[in-house]
C-alpha cells in the first residue's frame, strides 16, 4: 500500500461519491462500461445507513484529496426482517476500492478498522452479504480476514436478483 494512503471518517455529503466508487469497482468486477454517475438507490442507501441508523460507521481511504475506497457497517440486531443475523452483530454493508487501487491492501486495510470499531463498540460477531458468482476475489480476501462462509440467501433490490453467500466472523 502507498505511503501516500491515509484513512478518516467519512460524512453524509459523501454518499453520491461513495455510491460511485462503488458502481466503479463493481463495474471493473463485472467488466461493466465504467460508470459516469453512481446509482440513485445505493446512493439513498448509503445516505440512509450513514444518517439513519445509530452507530453506523463509514471510514474512506484517501490518496490526497481524491476518496479511493470505503467500508460502511452498522449494528445489526436480530429481528424479524433479518432472522439470519445475530445480536451484537456488526453487519458490513458496503466495502469498495477505486480499480486503480486495487489489490494494494486497502480493502484489507479498511476490514481492519471495521473489525477494530465493531470490537470498541462491544459487537460479538460481523457479518456480510456478497454476491457468489464473479466475485472469488473478494470471497478470498473475506476468508483471509477470518470470515466463515455460514449461508446463502437471495437478494431482490429493485427488481434486480443476486444469489449471495453470508460470511460471520467472531470479534
Amino acid at each position: 500500500m502507498s505511503k501516500h494512503i491515509t484513512f478518516r471518517d467519512a460524512t453524509p455529503e459523501e454518499a453520491s461519491a461513495l455510491s460511485l466508487l462503488n458502481a466503479r469497482a463493481y463495474a471493473n468486477r463485472d467488466e461493466s462500461p465504467y460508470p459516469e454517475t453512481g446509482d440513485d438507490y445505493i446512493t439513498s442507501l448509503i445516505e440512509e445507513r450513514m444518517t439513519d441508523i445509530e452507530g453506523s460507521w463509514t471510514h474512506v481511504a484517501v490518496d490526497g484529496e481524491a476518496v479511493i475506497g470505503f467500508v460502511l457497517t452498522y449494528p445489526r440486531p436480530m429481528d424479524e426482517e433479518s432472522a439470519d443475523v445475530t445480536p451484537d452483530t456488526s453487519q458490513l454493508s458496503f466495502i469498495a476500492v477505486d480499480p486503480n487501487y486495487q489489490r494494494q491492501g486497502i480493502a484489507s486495510a479498511l476490514i481492519n478498522r471495521a473489525v477494530e470499531q465493531a470490537q470498541k463498540a462491544g459487537m460479538r460477531w460481523m457479518s456480510l452479504w456478497t454476491d457468489e458468482k464473479n466475485n472469488e476475489g473478494a470471497r478470498s480476501l473475506y476468508e483471509k480476514k477470518g470470515f466463515a462462509l455460514t449461508g446463502k440467501r437471495r437478494d431482490a433490490q429493485e427488481g434486480r436478483f443476486a444469489d449471495q453467500v453470508v460470511y460471520q466472523m467472531d470479534l
